[in-house]
């Protein structure tokens, strides 16, 4: 991912076989260069860094080193896990041409909710760049990321978002569909489907520890 990162640093977005811009270009940018994207995107998921990868060719390496804000560079290892984790996420995504398929499992480990928004928002857009995305994950923040991608994208086509709910049976898992409306909405909400938050408030504001019965 390193090498992919140094040796495609002057690659741009938008080459492709059309002339439409690709939807991953990150909104504060004017440029499409592949790097510069990467590193506003990792601004968004993990504000304060920026990324340093260098390559030694007399030693056939290739090492980074990640800019903390206050000018002192540092390795990845002493920079936090969710930072180093999700750099190889957001490298793949931005990274995939069309009709590539990126399978991606947890991606939300080890990063606080903003981080996971955005990181569901650029998934999302790479969807929409023709990249197929499969993700497996238990984040509410991660899938509204994505939704607020169909409530404000005008281009997004909630047709490309298949969702499914897996949930425990007595004898056999249960799958359940879920459809993205372009409001951002969801088709239903199965119980047990991301609900712990909406639980725990009505707790803390009644004082009681089960939810009514959905329809009262």
């Amino acid at each position: 991912m390193l090498e992919s990162l140094i040796t495609r640093k002057r690659q741009h977005l938008d080459q492709s076989d059309t002339n439409a811009a690709d939807p991953r270009k990150h909104p504060s940018l004017k440029i499409t260069e592949v790097f510069r994207n990467i590193e506003a995107w990792m601004g968004e998921i993990a504000p304060g860094y920026s990324i340093n990868p260098i390559r030694v060719d007399d030693a056939n390496v290739s090492h980074n080193t990640i800019d903390t804000g206050c000018g002192n560079l540092t390795k990845p290892i002493n920079v936090g896990f969710g930072y180093s984790y999700s750099l190889g996420l957001v490298s793949a995504l931005i990274l995939a041409p069309k009709g590539r398929i990126v399978i991606l499992e947890n991606p939300e480990a080890h990063l606080h909710p903003r981080g996971q928004s955005y990181l569901g928002r650029l998934i999302a857009l790479a969807a929409q760049a023709g990249v197929q995305v499969i993700v497996e994950t238990h984040s509410d923040h991660l899938l509204n990321g994505m939704r607020v991608v169909a409530r404000t994208h005008e281009d997004f086509d909630p047709s490309i978002f298949s969702l499914y709910y897996i949930s425990k049976g007595n004898e056999q898992s249960n799958v359940e569909k879920i459809t993205l409306a372009k409001d951002g909405k969801l088709s239903n909400w199965p119980d047990g489907f991301f609900d712990q938050q909406a639980q725990d408030m009505f707790t803390i504001l009644t004082g009681k520890k089960d939810l009514p019965p959905k329809g009262k």
